[in-house]
């Protein structure tokens, strides 16, 4: 299974090398890089080398899919970059893994562009993933909290630290939020939206009305510049907090005095595509998850000029 990662040379919050590095950990063989330059291509591949072998580098997409035929195509470039790249993509014949946003949230639009993109990889066959790391963060929560029903889920709060700032801020670390409420209580609508603002601060505020609940919905955004940066999330005020080392990088949470060990939520996304593209089963965060968190993203996006 070889593997083109688009964007492996970020280094403005990219991640695109870790996923990249996952690929690998789990079997793949990451066979090409495609970069802005020709320099951050080659140092982008020179970090994923493996086994003593170093993926090609590239700068233009349709060089790489002709030259290199890969199974898979990791979509960690900016969010602006990701629609023609999906297109690119699926026009190869390639599965997809794609950092989210999946698309840019002020996309024209939106919605067929989305049935587009899923509808044309159904026609090949594709399986096509939104990396999505914290609804596998769920158990992990149970462990501490209980498990948590639907029916009882009536608050919901998350705390994240992006690094930019402004609007910017909501299709960089939002999505996080819309994926775990999701996860548990399906899809749901955004009433009741308030966005307040403050220097380097935003906190969202709104009802989510889904099938089995009204869910108080609150998400707090902080900037923050420095690695580790601060994330908390929880369910009817029973909060849990991340804590991370960063040599040797682990990740834990805290919930009060109880500490526990976590595997990289990043690391589960990635094995939970891998073994979609080799069943041919829908991916966690497939089709349905991705076309209904991003709608809802753009109705939190689009509400931000209004908004004092």
């Amino acid at each position: 299974m070889n593997v083109a990662v688009i964007g492996a040379g970020r280094t403005n919050n990219g991640i695109g090398r870790f996923i990249g590095k996952f690929f690998q950990k789990h079997g793949a063989n990451v066979s090409a890089v495609l970069g802005s330059t020709d320099e951050s291509a080659r140092k982008a591949a020179e970090a994923l080398e493996h086994d003593g072998r170093v993926p090609r580098s590239y700068t233009k997409i349709d060089t790489l899919t002709n030259k290199e035929f890969p199974d898979i195509a990791v979509i960690a470039s900016p969010t602006n970059t990701h629609l023609p790249y999906l297109k690119a993509c699926i026009d190869a014949g390639l599965h997809i893994f794609c950092e989210k946003p999946f698309i840019d949230p002020a996309t024209p639009d939106i919605l067929g562009c989305l049935d587009k993109i899923f509808q044309d990889g159904e026609h090949r066959r594709l399986t096509i993933a939104m990396n999505s790391q914290c609804p596998f963060l769920q158990p992990v929560y149970e462990r501490f909290c209980g498990q948590i029903l639907p029916e009882a889920a009536v608050d919901f709060s998350i705390a994240l630290s992006p690094m930019v700032d402004g609007q910017d801020m909501i299709p960089d670390s939002v999505p996080h939020a819309l994926s775990l409420i999701y996860n548990l209580l399906g899809n749901g609508e955004i009433e009741d939206l308030r966005i307040e603002k403050r220097e380097g601060q935003i906190t969202i505020l709104c009802i989510y009305r889904a099938h089995t609940t009204d869910c108080n919905f609150k998400i707090c955004l902080n900037r923050h510049l420095q690695q580790p940066r601060p994330f908390s999330f929880g369910w009817n005020h029973c909060m849990i907090h991340r804590r991370v080392t960063l040599k040797p990088y682990e990740i834990s949470f805290q919930y009060e005095d109880t500490i526990r060990k976590v595997a990289d939520p990043l690391e589960l996304s990635v094995q939970n595509f891998i073994a979609s593209v080799q069943k041919q089963e829908q991916p966690k965060i497939g089709r349905t998850h991705i076309v209904d968190t991003t709608l809802l993203l753009k109705r939190i996006f689009d509400h931000w000029e209004s908004s004092e």
